[in-house]
């Protein structure tokens, strides 16, 4: 591996959606998000988590029974909750819980 790399060009595309992502999580209250594990393969995802912690957010994350979540996610996240989120009952517990956080 280089110790120097290539800059990056970003596209205006991305580069409006970081700005529309800024504002939207600096506006809320909460950061949630429905996480799996190929969120760490594309931009937008990792962009928005940078932003919430950067903003210092409050991190909630919602994953699958099975979903593996990263040992330092687990540490910043305020809670965790595992479950099939297309389950009407799920959703609903959900919600409840997710406003007792606020």
């Amino acid at each position: 591996m280089s110790d120097q790399y290539e800059p990056v060009e970003l596209s205006p595309e991305f580069l409006e959606a970081a700005q529309e992502n800024l504002e939207k999580i600096a506006d809320s209250k909460i950061f949630l998000t429905l996480f799996t594990g190929k969120m760490a393969e594309e931009a937008i995802p990792c962009l928005q988590m940078g932003l919430a912690l950067y903003l210092d957010k409050p991190i909630i994350v919602v994953c699958g029974e099975d979903q593996i979540v990263p040992k330092n996610l687990e540490k910043v996240a305020v809670a965790i909750f595992r479950g099939d989120i297309k389950d009407p009952e799920f959703q609903h517990w959900l919600g409840r819980e997710i406003s007792m956080l606020r």
